[in-house]
């Protein structure tokens, strides 16, 4: 290469209008390098073609590309999924799901993750599991549904990328319908955790960070609530064992509709909404 036409690291992360933390990540990602190492080699030459892919990559970041996608990678609970753009990026108040189970239903777990997308919630509970309490992870039972193919693909790469691949079992199908035929034959207890799509098409509209995310995984109808009322709808239709509880992220408006339309499919159950660290409802526990 031509020394007039050197590139060096640091005129890639310096000289661009990304936050310098992204533009860290994007090169780490394009190089296989820490951010550590490009921030103190910063005088190292890249190829012109790394160049050229590190600036393609910055400008789909500035149209609100979320940088999961252009990365390939996002962290959820301390570990590593793959992403694309067949899935919703993992949140980090989608956490509370996993530690919830953990903390209440570590003696004995049978879960049912409903519209799983990148597998992130039943995979951080087994792996947690397997860790902190290897004999109940022995016996869990471990089911992950979802209606995309697209995303069981980016499930299954994760859960394998785990060694999760032989603990977890995947089924494609509406909400809970592939396995509402064997609900009856396993009797341990029964934890359903959903994140389910519960934006509305306005919240969406209104919302440029999450345009470039499947609207299949973000749209729940005018009220944000359609695919719950089919979830509750399909598991009063079931056997199901007693004490069975589903968890429900919700968006927080949506906290006291939520828990009428529990109480109306399910009048005897107890619903519990619980807050996230920014005091926003965030979880509908619903034990039936």
């Amino acid at each position: 290469m031509n020394r007039s036409k050197t590139i060096h690291l640091h005129d890639l992360y310096k000289n661009q209008r990304l936050p310098s933390n992204e533009a860290l990540l994007l090169l780490s990602c394009l190089t296989e390098k820490s951010k550590e190492y490009l921030l103190t080699h910063g005088d190292r030459a890249v190829s012109l073609k790394t160049a050229r892919a590190y600036k393609r990559l910055a400008s789909r970041r500035l149209s609100s590309w979320p940088i999961a996608y252009l990365t390939g990678h996002k962290e959820f609970y301390g570990l590593n999924f793959w992403v694309s753009t067949a899935v919703l990026v993992p949140r980090p108040e989608t956490e509370m799901i996993v530690d919830l189970v953990l903390n209440q239903f570590a003696d004995g777990l049978r879960l049912i993750d409903i519209g799983t997308g990148s597998g992130a919630i039943p995979i951080a509970i087994a792996a947690s599991l397997r860790r902190r309490f290897p004999a109940t992870y022995r016996r869990a039972s471990i089911s992950a549904i979802d209606i995309s193919p697209a995303a069981l693909k980016v499930a299954r790469r994760n859960a394998k990328k785990h060694r999760l691949d032989k603990k977890i079992k995947f089924y494609q199908g509406n909400l809970i319908a592939p396995l509402s035929k064997s609900l009856g034959e396993n009797k341990l207890p029964l934890v359903i955790t959903a994140n389910l799509p519960y934006l509305t098409p306005k919240q969406i509209k209104d919302s440029p960070s999450i345009q470039r995310e499947p609207r299949l995984a973000l749209d729940g109808g005018k009220d944000g609530l359609r695919l719950y009322r089919q979830l509750f709808c399909q598991i009063k239709k079931i056997e199901i064992v007693a004490g069975t509880t589903v968890i429900c992220e919700i968006d927080p408006s949506q906290a006291r509709s939520i828990a009428l339309e529990a109480k109306r499919h399910f009048p005897a159950s107890r619903v519990e909404i619980i807050p996230d660290l920014a005091r926003q409802k965030r979880l509908a526990v619903i034990r039936l």
